[in-house]
Parts: structure tokens; C-alpha cells; sequence
């Protein structure tokens, strides 16, 4: 079930070439009451999913509102991003809320 967690550690990535696309999407999520830790640019900026990452199996819930409150993007389990409990990385179908 969605929820969310203000408890939760988000970092937001934009995996993209758009300028601002993770402190945009971190704005909405602040808004919506989640804690957003760190806003910056993906290693990457071909991403083409958008897609909130949780190690924890306990975190499912929280990443699926996170993804909730980022429009419904994608969620998956991974390690990949250690240190935070839901990192989202932001990709070319992500749909910016400053842009219409």
C-alpha cells in the first residue's frame, strides 16, 4: 500500500538533460510532505524511466508513494543506492511539474 513516509530518507536524481528536473520534483515532493535529503544530477542523462529505487524490502509501501506523489513513475528494488531509503531517478518519460 502507498504511504508516505516523512521519516524516510529521498534522494532525487535527474537522470535527464533537463536543468532543475530533480529540484523541481523535490519541490513536489517536499509539498506533499516527504523529507528530500539531496537533489542532483544522475551519473547518467539518458535515463529513459523514471523509477523510485528501495533497498529495504520495509520501504516498498513508502517508494510506491513516492512514486505516487512523482506521477506514478515506476518502482523497483535495488541496491544500487545504498545510504538512502528511496532514491529516485528521474528519466525522459518523467513528466516535469514545471513544465506545464
Amino acid at each position: 500500500m502507498p504511504t508516505v513516509n516523512p521519516a524516510a530518507t529521498v534522494t532525487i536524481l535527474n537522470g535527464t538533460t533537463t536543468e532543475g528536473l530533480a529540484t523541481r520534483a523535490g519541490d513536489q515532493a517536499t509539498t506533499d510532505g516527504w523529507s528530500v535529503g539531496a537533489e542532483a544530477n544522475a551519473s547518467a542523462t539518458d535515463i529513459a524511466v523514471s523509477t523510485v529505487y528501495y533497498a529495504d524490502a520495509n520501504n516498498e509501501g513508502a517508494a510506491k508513494g513516492l512514486a505516487a506523489t512523482l506521477g506514478g513513475i515506476a518502482v523497483a528494488q535495488s541496491n544500487q543506492f545504498l545510504g538512502t531509503d528511496l532514491t529516485a531517478v528521474l528519466g525522459a518519460d518523467y513528466k516535469d511539474p514545471g513544465n506545464g
